[in-house]
């Protein structure tokens, strides 16, 4: 009989430490420019879809809903010597923490990773963060070179 209580009492325990957080939805709406001077005084341009691409995978990574990116400038495709800085727009939904909130939500764990543009993802990374509940954040994002791997793992609201 004790082994029972023991193990339903461990279960209960088990069950709390997994128990949704209150939430409520909130529209996000982000315009910013990505800076194009790297550290070492290289100028850095990036192509719009690449950014749109990037921007959207990890907005959707991180838990956001109704993603929508554009962005202007960079590097024209007809005219790669037309550069430009690129601007970004990016609206989407996330999930924010509240007593008050009405929709049960967890913290799932999430990976950014970039392989061949550290800059591009730490921009926009940090140009978005704090629209996110961000817990236990790991990794740097700064980035020594042009193509220097950049890793963050995190704890979002889904």
């Amino acid at each position: 009989m004790k082994f029972l209580i023991v193990l339903i009492s461990s279960l209960i325990g088990f069950s709390n430490a997994q128990a949704s957080v209150p939430a409520f939805k909130t529209k996000i709406v982000k315009e910013f420019s990505l800076n194009s001077f790297f550290d070492a005084g290289d100028r850095v341009y990036f192509n719009c879809q690449t950014v749109e691409n990037t921007m959207t995978d990890m907005l959707t990574k991180m838990g956001a809903q109704d993603v929508s990116v554009q962005c202007y400038g960079g590097i024209q495709e007809n005219l790669p010597s037309d550069a430009w800085e690129a601007s970004v727009r990016a609206s989407y939904t996330t999930l924010q923490a509240s007593p008050n909130g009405n929709i049960p939500s967890d913290y799932k764990a999430v990976s950014l990773d970039s392989y061949d543009s550290c800059y591009l993802l730490s921009q926009l990374f940090t140009n978005v963060e704090d629209s996110f509940n961000i817990k236990d954040l790991t990794g740097n994002t700064s980035c020594p070179s042009l193509d220097s791997r950049m890793h963050l793992k995190m704890s979002t609201l889904f």
